[in-house]
């Protein structure tokens, strides 16, 4: 699962450095739960199945106005399968992040650490994106 998903994140960046405005990505489940997060947090202008090859979806990709950069500038796996953190909600309310956005695999599903603020639970770290 973990090479699904950075798989799905690296070729999201790369497109962008490349000024595309859309990129295909191979059908499953974490990776469709993945990018309705990023719809949601305002971070791709949306995904669809794809016209053109049956098991991909199109992913639209979303730039500043002001700049031609990309709102994804950097992403961070935290999730491995060795490593066992989880982070309660008391920890959640202690880390600052202000322009990052922490997305985390909770008993709702994958939810932003804001959302899990709203709907007070924990869960475990998955991605970090600025």
């Amino acid at each position: 699962m973990n090479k699904l998903v950075w798989n799905m994140f690296s070729s999201i960046k790369n497109a962008q450095l490349a000024n595309k405005t859309v990129v295909f990505q191979k059908k499953n489940n974490i990776c469709f739960l993945f990018l309705n997060v990023l719809w949601d947090e305002g971070l791709i202008l949306g995904f669809r199945n794809s016209i053109f090859f049956n098991q991909h979806y199109e992913i639209y990709l979303k730039y500043n106005k002001n700049s031609n950069l990309s709102n994804i500038s950097n992403v961070k796996i935290l999730y491995q399968s060795n490593n066992k953190l989880y982070l309660s909600l008391k920890q959640l309310w202690k880390i600052n992040i202000t322009t990052e956005i922490l997305i985390l695999s909770t008993s709702k599903g994958l939810l932003t650490h804001n959302d899990c603020k709203k709907y007070k639970i924990g869960g475990k770290p998955y991605v970090l994106l600025k």
